[in-house]
């Protein structure tokens, strides 16, 4: 198996030097961060206007579990676009609808007007369902080779990042301006994220493609995922861990609040733990995968491993302070299994397809999510907190389990497709 060395990685440079060194990634990783922070502090401020103007909880739940299922009612278009049309307009034109949706939230004034923040909040949705299959798909482009596999780990840390600063923000802004400053903030955070992708001179995609209508263009993306095994079964692993493990997001404000009876506190330390391991996880798994890709497969089941394990343990801790660095590590496995799953499809797929892929790969994790998320809150008022969260964590473990024993020749058969 032949190597493709990055310099930088041995002197552990090599984020730092990626940013420096290649302005397009840095402008679109700077894009991702503003926006992404925009949007998570504006989500804080829209429930915290609607839970003062309704008192529901059960409405937060829904527009929580919607904006997973949104993505798919544009999946045909969304599959369609991100082949046939530049990617990098698809980003921007995404970013300027987003920044009218989010002013839109300031109307959200009575709870006759709650349903305008739903679907303002529900379009966002929509639009990051093109601009994040988008920016993964054009990342090949972006940058050099040796680069991608630092780009991917850049890219993905900004999920822990914006898990974090997000709502830190907009707690901030919301308790000390008012909410209405939040939203402004949010609209003007996919604009600058708009001038920043318009920015960027280098090419999205590996060249215009002819027009396709909306039905062939999702037939001929199946079918090419039909015709490679290796994308069948990287698809695979992502979507078992969604649905498996999805729900446990709906129960860690359970644990903090009933199971360890913190309240607030109990739910802000259990999430900024989740934002922790978002952040360090794909740093971890591309130190590990370096140059060896025939790791990949034995990288992504481990970490859906170490989640569903730190889970199973999480489910019978007896304290937060023992809880919280089970939610760290678990985390640091479940965003690195998605950093290094994103990372075969785009060493496994072909740059006409690859918008497609992504688009299909957003749309079926994000719904395959919410379900679990919907399931699992419905469940969490019969049973057991610590069972059910056990229960899913076992669940992931014996799917990565399996996934990586039925597919040990990936890794090797998929580092010789990358490099040939």
């Amino acid at each position: 198996m032949r190597r493709i060395t990055d310099p930088h990685t041995r002197t552990g440079n090599a984020y730092r030097e990626l940013l420096r060194r290649n302005p397009a990634f840095r402008r679109l990783w700077c894009a991702r961060l503003i926006s992404l922070t925009g949007d998570r502090s504006s989500a804080v401020a829209l429930l915290g206007v609607v839970l003062g103007l309704n008192g529901s909880g059960f409405l937060a739940g829904v527009i929580l579990a919607a904006n997973m299922l949104s993505p798919l009612l544009v999946f045909p278009v969304v599959a369609t676009v991100l082949d046939r049309f530049p990617r990098k307009a698809m980003m921007v034109a995404a970013d300027l609808v987003s920044a009218v949706l989010a002013m839109a939230m300031m109307l959200v004034t009575s709870p006759d007007r709650i349903w305008i923040g739903v679907v303002a909040a529900l379009g966002i949705a929509v639009m990051n369902a093109f601009s994040m299959p988008a920016s993964q798909a054009a990342l090949p482009n972006l940058v050099e080779p040796e680069d991608l596999g630092a780009a991917n780990a850049l890219l993905a840390s900004l999920q822990g990042i914006t898990l974090g600063l997000g709502p830190l923000v907009g707690g901030l802004l919301a308790a000390y301006a008012a909410q209405g400053v939040v939203f402004v903030a949010n609209a003007l955070s996919f604009l600058l994220s708009a001038w920043l992708i318009v920015g960027i001179q280098r090419n999205f995609s590996g060249g215009r493609r002819g027009a396709v209508r909306a039905h062939r263009a999702v037939r001929q993306g199946f079918a090419y995922v039909r015709s490679n095994p290796g994308l069948r079964s990287l698809l695979s692993i992502k979507l078992l861990f969604a649905l498996a493990g999805g729900g446990i997001f709906v129960l860690l404000p359970v644990f903090g609040v009933k199971v360890f009876g913190m309240g607030d506190v109990g739910i802000g330390l259990l999430m900024a733990g989740r934002g922790v391991g978002a952040l360090i996880g794909p740093f971890i798994a591309r130190a590990f995968v370096g140059d060896h890709r025939g790791r990949l497969t034995v990288t992504i089941g481990g970490c859906g491993v170490i989640f569903g394990a730190s889970y199973i343990l999480f489910g019978a801790a007896s304290s937060i302070w023992l809880g919280l660095p089970l939610v760290i590590i678990a985390h640091s496995g479940g965003f690195a299994l998605w950093t290094m799953q994103a990372y075969g499809l785009q060493l496994h797929s072909l740059d006409q397809f690859r918008g497609r892929l992504f688009a299909l790969d957003f749309t079926l994790s994000s719904a395959l999510t919410g379900i679990s998320m919907l399931v699992t809150g419905h469940v969490a008022d019969s049973t057991s907190p610590r069972l059910l969260i056990g229960a899913e964590g076992a669940a992931v473990l014996v799917c990565a389990v399996l996934w990586t024993a039925l597919n040990r020749e990936l890794g090797t058969a998929g580092a010789k497709r990358m490099v040939g």
